[in-house]
């Protein structure tokens, strides 16, 4: 699903540092997109790399097939943090689907990452991406425990085969 960001990140200016009570914003520095479409493409991107032969896309974006599974995540911190690294703190649940809908028992997990110095705008934004890519290893790595197959409409209807919602598609 797309991301959520915080309040304070979701803006056109790039946050640059985070100091706990304090956003710096870059003065001539701008995202191209949301942030949350840019974050969202990225880790499906990155996803799609570390699952080959799976199909991953970013809600709202086309697609031909309902989902396996649910990707949620809510970034809090995206910037250089008070120690001066780059910093990713995040909510990342993940759940599998049935009929095009969350079902059953997923994750939820606090993923808080930190990487190299932020140093300039440029050099943060590239720790930024590196974080993603980790976020998306868990991520990864939880979508590979969910089982393959998902449970029929007609079991996840207490498996009363003629109730309407069973014989649905």
């Amino acid at each position: 699903r797309l991301p959520s960001i915080a309040s304070g990140l979701d803006r056109d200016r790039i946050v640059t540092a985070d100091s706990g009570y304090r956003l710096s914003v870059s003065a001539t520095d701008a995202w191209s997109d949301s942030l949350a479409a840019q974050i969202g493409h990225t880790l499906a991107g990155d996803l799609a790399q570390r699952l080959p032969g799976s199909g991953v896309f970013v809600e709202n974006d086309t697609a031909a097939a309902d989902p396996q599974a649910y990707v949620d995540v809510s970034i809090s911190r995206f910037s250089t943090g008070p120690s001066g690294l780059v910093e990713l703190d995040a909510l990342l649940s993940v759940q599998p689907a049935a009929a095009g809908a969350p079902y059953g028992p997923g994750t939820l997990q606090r993923i808080t990452l930190s990487g190299a110095q932020g140093g300039n705008t440029m050099t943060m934004v590239q720790g930024l991406s590196q974080l993603l890519g980790q976020l998306a290893d868990v991520a990864a790595q939880q979508l590979r425990q969910i089982p393959p197959t998902a449970p029929t409409d007609a079991a996840q209807a207490g498996g009363q085969a003629n109730t309407p919602h069973a014989n649905h598609r």
